[in-house]
């Protein structure tokens, strides 16, 4: 009985070897879509804001998702100008995209205002912040 214990053991240990991680079960891990809050100076009239979305890796699928803006205090057409449903596509090897929100400026003294930009709808990444919180700061 111990000689065939010794003439199975090995069998055993190299077929449990060979039936490892990479038999294909393995889930994939996609990209993570990372935006930070962002602010800029309200200004007296009309001036871009670009907000980074960054992959933390690269990735070897196209990333494809779209973004709309939010109303908070700020509103859309009086504090910035509203976009819904602006596709955004990070090509594979890439890691960045942005996205362009022209802000309206004034000379009136109000507050710091807040508004959104939603993440929506995505494909090939994940998102664990799909708002991001921009801010308009008073300068008047």
């Amino acid at each position: 009985m111990p000689r065939l214990f010794f003439l199975i053991a090995p069998i055993l240990i190299v077929h449990l070897f060979s039936c490892s991680s990479d038999s294909g079960d393995n889930p994939v891990v996609l990209p993570e879509i990372i935006a930070q809050p962002i602010s800029i100076e309200e200004g007296s009239d009309q001036r871009p804001l670009f907000v980074d979305l960054r992959l933390n890796k690269t990735s070897e699928e196209q990333v494809r998702f779209f973004v709309s803006t939010e109303n908070g205090t700020a509103e859309a057409g009086t504090d910035y100008v509203e976009i819904q449903g602006q596709e955004v596509v990070i090509q594979p090897g890439s890691s960045k995209e942005e996205v362009r929100i022209q802000i309206l400026g004034d000379e009136e003294a109000e507050s710091d205002e807040t508004f959104y930009l939603n993440i929506l709808d995505v494909e090939g990444a994940s998102t664990s912040m799909p708002q991001v919180e921009i801010t308009i700061e008073n300068d008047d």
